[in-house]
């Protein structure tokens, strides 16, 4: 028997190991899903601000270890719980979205601001399957998001609302929970990602600081380079031409007929706006040409001056 001399200023060094949940994640596995998920964060903002047309932050707030039945007993009924699947890996990942988020993407889907707003009730068919695919355009991200550590494939299994119907992971299962705080306009919400330790196995030699950097260094080929450079000149965007604009009482446009003149801000000899998607762009004015209203581009507008 040794004896342990335990000093007063030892004693906060001790911390307490649970045999019965072991942490099965390495500090360096952890590092990774950091750098995989921050690199997700970003990608999904991108995504965001141009589906809600509107100021959008997502950040990586928290990752760790923990047991899946603490998970699954935070969870409030009803949410939005996506069971994703992938080749490679070995069982599910848990994609949790918090319902304000939820019925705020319902609500731009079908024309409206997206505001984040608390709705204690079940989605109907109709919302449910916007939500799937809204998740699967979700998911394409995070598979790019992996490609610096393997090339994964996630598919979406199945919507459930209820977390008892996702007791398809053991509730002692070693899980790295991922925690985005997404925050639209002034409002905050959540997603969650959960990876059990059995489903990530498969490829958790891959999770390491120098299997990283070594695929994170490798130069880029000029196939790849090309392909890129083509996917951009081939990228779509919308252009708009503002004529210009007016505030006018309800009362007023209640009343207003076929025929009726509605005089704007902005006089025909002015130069109209020109938006390249939600970014005022250009100046010019309008014409015609071949029989059809046009507009010519008059002034570059340098958007960090204007």
């Amino acid at each position: 028997m040794i004896g342990i001399d335990l000093k007063e200023n030892n004693i906060d060094r001790i911390k307490k190991y649970d045999f019965r949940s072991p942490n099965k994640f390495a500090k360096d596995n952890l590092n990774i899903l950091k750098n995989i998920y921050d690199n997700y964060a970003n990608l999904l903002k991108n995504h965001l601000a141009m589906y809600l047309s509107t100021t959008v932050d997502v950040n990586m707030s928290n990752i760790e270890v923990i047991a899946y039945k603490e998970f699954s007993n935070s969870i409030a009924n009803p949410t939005i719980l996506a069971l994703i699947d992938s080749t490679t890996l070995n069982g599910h990942i848990i994609y949790q979205i918090d319902n304000s988020l939820g019925f705020a993407l319902i609500e731009r889907s079908l024309g409206g601001q997206g505001s984040l707003s608390e709705y204690n009730r079940r989605f109907t068919d109709i919302e449910s399957t916007i939500i799937k695919n809204i998740i699967s355009q979700f998911l394409r991200l995070m598979q790019n998001a992996w490609d610096n550590t393997s090339k994964l494939t996630f598919t979406l299994n199945r919507i459930e609302t209820n977390i008892q119907f996702t007791q398809v992971i053991n509730p002692n299962e070693a899980i790295a929970l991922i925690t985005l705080l997404v925050r639209i306009r002034n409002d905050n919400s959540m997603i969650n990602i959960c990876i059990p330790y059995s489903t990530i196995k498969p490829i958790i030699s891959k999770l390491t600081t120098k299997t990283w950097y070594n695929v994170s260094n490798k130069e880029i080929s000029e196939e790849s380079k090309n392909s890129i450079k083509t996917k951009i000149n081939e990228a779509k965007v919308p252009v708009r031409a503002i004529l210009g604009s007016i505030d006018i009482p309800i009362s007023e446009l209640t009343k207003l007929q076929v025929g009726d003149c509605i005089p704007i801000n902005r006089t025909t000899t002015q130069d109209i706006d020109i938006l390249i998607g939600n970014i005022k762009k250009f100046k010019g004015k309008l014409g015609v040409k071949q029989n059809r209203v046009s507009f010519k581009i008059t002034k570059i507008i340098d958007s960090e001056l204007d």
